[in-house]
């Protein structure tokens, strides 16, 4: 992701970079380009297109740094965007006028400076959104940043010449396609992430604990409330049980989801027992358990661990009314959304 936001950088500043230069050769020009639009006063025309060019320059130096493009990718959509409304209305009202973008211009506005603007704005989108995701500062091959400042080269070169609309149009989509395929392998990597963390032994055995279809074994403790927890309970009635390890970094975000999963399922705090293993859990993480079911603290190979082979954190096992497993999983995606009383 990171010679992408290193492109996307490289477009926009590259962009504003020629726009600012040709406004500053010819300033008058712009000034009146301005006017034309009929959007401001008179007597704040100028002071308008000063504020726009200052934008310009500051959108620029913003995006110069990896600390602060996120802020340039904000500022360059924001003008962009109002680029694309004073264009648009001008077409709406019909104005034959030239577009000031990059200075002194013969060729009036039109919708293909509109999709130019749109195309610039997606860039904009683009780049936030990947900085948002994965930081600032993602590192970026020598390779990848060879590539993406010739990509963005070629694209300023595009956005500054007339009648290339299809080519940007094509680059557009390729660097959207481009996002979504690196949201989803992100999205995955992090799942594996969580998969490897969420064990405080090493990486999840997904065969491990007790199969679908067995029957709980006999096992006795005691919850955090004082009361007793056996395998017996699940004789007659449906059981929900969830595990969650000190040592899992990964298993105390989703204590939240857990909640509202066993809402959802409008189980009986009876029929809930989460089992947190290992000591100096946080207090108001058991708390909320302890909101929907009772809590049972135990060492590692304590008998709730063992009774149902729990050797992943966190993970969820779902008894039906009779003892017998319905499901066993480390994500409550894959767990049942809905059950019977």
């Amino acid at each position: 992701m990171g010679y992408a936001i290193t492109a996307c950088r490289l477009i926009l500043a590259g962009v504003f970079v020629l726009s600012a230069v040709a406004k500053l050769r010819a300033p008058g020009a712009f000034v009146d380009g301005i006017k034309s639009f009929r959007l401001l006063p008179d007597r704040f025309v100028r002071a308008g297109a000063y504020a726009v060019l200052l934008c310009e320059v500051c959108s620029v130096g913003l995006l110069v740094f990896p600390r602060t493009a996120l802020a340039g990718f904000v500022l360059a959509g924001a003008v962009l965007a109002l680029f694309t409304v004073a264009i648009a209305q001008a077409i709406r009202r019909g104005l034959n006028m030239p577009c000031p973008c990059f200075g002194v211009s013969t060729a009036p506005v039109g919708l293909r400076h509109i999709i130019r603007n749109l195309i610039l704005i997606s860039v904009s989108v683009t780049g936030a959104a990947g900085i948002s995701i994965g930081g600032a500062h993602q590192h970026a091959a020598a390779a990848g940043i060879v590539l993406a400042t010739a990509l963005a080269a070629v694209v300023v070169l595009l956005v500054t010449m007339p009648y290339v609309i299809a080519a940007l149009i094509l680059l557009g989509a390729v660097m959207l396609l481009n996002l979504t395929l690196t949201l989803a392998i992100i999205r995955r990597l992090r799942e594996r992430e969580t998969l490897s963390a969420s064990n405080s032994m090493g990486a999840i055995d997904v065969d491990a604990g007790i199969p679908v279809g067995e029957t709980v074994p006999s096992f006795e403790t005691t919850a955090t409330d004082g009361t007793a927890v056996t395998g017996a309970e699940t004789a007659n009635k449906r059981m929900l049980y969830a595990f969650f390890s000190v040592d899992c970094k990964a298993c105390w975000p989703k204590v939240p989801a857990f909640v509202t999963y066993v809402r959802q399922l409008r189980l009986g705090t009876d029929q809930v027992v989460s089992t947190v293993v290992g000591a100096g859990a946080a207090a108001d993480s058991v708390a909320k358990l302890e909101s929907v079911g009772r809590v049972v603290m135990e060492p590692t190979g304590g008998p709730m661990s063992s009774a149902l082979e729990a050797r992943g954190f966190p993970s969820f096992v779902l008894v039906g009314a009779g003892g017998a497993v319905e499901a066993y999983t480390f994500s409550l995606t894959d767990m049942p959304q809905s059950v019977s009383p």
